[in-house]
């Protein structure tokens, strides 16, 4: 299985062959070979019809596909129908052979964005009361909102830990782009 792609119409092509019990990867400066005992961690992300697939190694780094690539030209085309056959072919060599975590494109700045907004609107809910003077006639007023921020920030993080990971014989199908 071949996926060729393109990153900018600057670079030329970048070739990933995948074979029995490694990926090649063929640049215009080398060929290098990762086994798959040395791929760690997959990351699917999609952003709009731009879908991509983060790929970290021991010893080679991080390789990034998209299923856009340009041509020679310049001109941007969309490869959905080779990158989604690529993305399932290398979870099927990765679930036999390599022992990879597989994630989706749960991004943890959005969680602690999330986290300081949700702490920063209870610390406005809390000046309003105190400014206000609703806070000193009832304790129970205070301890609402910490209590609803305390929830709020517990479902984030088992968002975060629970629901970004997912087994290779189950793609998220919403990361892979619909060829219809």
């Amino acid at each position: 299985m071949e996926y060729i792609f393109r990153k900018s119409n600057k670079v030329k092509e970048t070739l990933f062959r995948l074979g029995q019990y490694s990926m090649e990867v063929v640049s215009d400066k080398a060929s290098r070979t990762i086994p798959y005992e040395g791929i760690t961690d997959i990351r699917l992300k999609r952003k709009g019809k731009l879908f991509s697939m983060t790929i970290k190694t021991l010893a080679q780094g991080t390789l990034m596909i998209t299923n856009r690539s340009y041509q020679h030209e310049g001109k941007l085309i969309d490869q959905s129908r080779a990158y989604m056959t690529f993305v399932r072919v290398i979870h099927m060599h990765l679930h036999e052979k390599g022992k990879v975590s597989f994630r989706t494109g749960f991004v943890l700045s959005h969680l602690l964005l999330q986290i300081i907004g949700i702490a920063g609107i209870t610390m406005l809910v809390l000046f309003c009361m105190f400014y206000f003077d609703l806070a000193a006639k009832e304790s129970l007023f205070i301890a609402i909102p910490i209590i609803i921020m305390c929830i709020l920030i517990g479902f984030g993080l088992w968002i975060y830990l629970r629901l970004r990971s997912y087994h290779p014989t189950q793609i998220p199908l919403h990361l892979l782009p619909s060829t219809t």
